[in-house]
């Protein structure tokens, strides 16, 4: 009879265990997609009104499509940007599908002046109409650039300038295009 209950409460033990751990595992892999996501980009820093950005960079057509969709707030700060990068100026517009912050996107040409602006654009989780899925206007730029709403990215204005922290940058990321046409 000891033996049988000893038995039983180690089954019942291990069962406890093995079911928060899973619960835990779970909770992990929910939680950290946005971490593990934004991990396989690549990053470079942009500069702006003396403020260092970390900008995870869009370079293909896969990633400019997923953008920032699935992201939680607490895993894009107010001091990270993602630049959505073109080989080419043409009108662009973007939308906000499966958002968890708003946004505000700036539209830049080659040289990295903003030519426009789309503040606090609403986000929207899920992919699901109604409500509409905010859409920007069509702006004619290079590459567009989104920040965190925040008082930082409302001060930025049309004519000011971002700029490469390393020179080097801009000839590596146009290279890595080429590649991959």
């Amino acid at each position: 009879m000891r033996k049988l209950l000893l038995s039983l409460v180690l089954i019942l033990n291990f069962s406890l265990i093995s079911c928060n751990s899973s619960q835990s595992e779970r909770k992990k892999a929910r939680t950290s997609y946005s971490e593990q996501y934004l991990a396989k980009l690549e990053t470079v820093f942009l500069k702006i009104k003396n403020v260092e950005l970390k900008t995870y960079l869009a370079l293909n057509d896969q990633q400019q499509t997923h953008g920032l969709s699935s992201i939680k707030p607490e895993f894009f700060t107010n001091k990270d940007a993602m630049i959505f990068f073109n080989p080419t100026t043409a009108p662009r517009s973007f939308w906000m599908p499966d958002t968890h912050f708003n946004l505000d996107i700036f539209f830049v040409d080659e040289n990295l002046i903003v030519k426009g602006i789309d503040r606090n654009a609403p986000h929207h989780p899920g992919l699901k109409e109604p409500p509409a899925i905010y859409r920007t206007g069509y702006y004619e730029c290079r590459h567009v650039i989104e920040l965190k709403h925040s008082d930082f990215s409302k001060s930025i204005k049309v004519g000011d300038q971002f700029s490469w922290k390393d020179a080097q940058d801009l000839p590596r990321i146009e290279s890595q295009i080429r590649l991959q046409q």
